[in-house]
Formats: structure tokens, C-alpha cells, sequence
């Protein structure tokens, strides 16, 4: 599955293992997580389709939040170490998926969000995996 590989890719790439730690999650960020931390959202899954059938080369398009206790700028230069690793990545992925290209499609910066314990600061990265699955 897509999502564990990318899930590996990004908790073993030995540049992000020392900013981020175990501190990589799906969907949402649990109650009491340690910052920085990456959170991978799928924004969609659509397949291209062709007047006889689904092509199994397919779009995957990510959102990568890379999130910080520290302050906006420090959010920035974590997401910076973020997208050196995953933009322009092609390759195999530890589940078998192969990667054809990935394309950013966006980074913005998102206003801080108050917590129990401080501040969240969050830099959004929007990505494009073009990918065939195995199977």
C-alpha cells in the first residue's frame, strides 16, 4: 500500500529520522504527540481512466503537514528538510510501489493553532505521487 511506503520513506530517510523521530502520523496528530512532527493526509485518489479501462499509473496527490513547537520560521526550515526528500523523488518504495515522479503542487505556510501545551506551527506541503501499486 502507498501510504505505508511513503509512511517508511519518510520515518527511515536518515536527514528527517534526527528532526523528527517516531513523530510521523496519518490523518491526525494524537492527543500528547512531541513536536516536530510530520502528519500525511491523502487529499486524493483518483485513477485516470481511458476510453477501455483504469491505467494502473495513477495520481496520488499527499499533504505532508510538518509541524513545530518552536515558531513559524522553525516549521519553515523543518518543511525545507521535508521537501528536499520528497519532491522530485522517484523510485521504489518499501511496499513495492513505484514511484514515477512526485510534483509539488503547493507550500504555504498555516496560521499557528493554539494547544494544551503552547503553540502549533504548521507548513503544508501539496504533492503529487505519480505511482503504479503493486498488484
Amino acid at each position: 500500500m502507498f501510504e505505508s511506503g511513503l509512511y517508511q520513506l519518510i520515518q527511515n530517510d536518515p536527514t528527517l529520522e534526527p528532526l523528527v523521530g517516531q513523530s510521523v502520523w496519518f490523518s491526525q496528530l494524537p492527543k500528547g504527540a512531541t513536536f516536530p512532527a510530520i502528519v500525511i493526509h491523502t487529499i486524493s485518489d483518483v485513477p485516470d481512466i481511458t476510453l477501455m479501462e483504469t491505467i494502473n499509473l495513477r495520481p496520488r496527490r499527499m499533504q505532508i503537514d510538518c509541524i513545530s513547537s518552536v515558531d513559524q520560521l522553525d516549521a519553515r526550515t523543518f518543511s525545507k528538510a521535508v521537501k528536499k526528500v520528497l519532491q522530485d523523488f522517484a523510485g521504489t518504495l518499501s511496499d513495492g510501489t513505484e514511484v514515477q515522479t512526485t510534483i509539488l503542487n503547493n507550500d504555504m505556510d498555516i496560521p499557528y493553532e493554539v494547544g494544551a501545551r503552547g503553540y502549533a506551527y504548521r507548513v503544508v506541503l501539496d504533492l503529487t505521487f505519480w505511482v503504479v501499486e503493486p498488484g
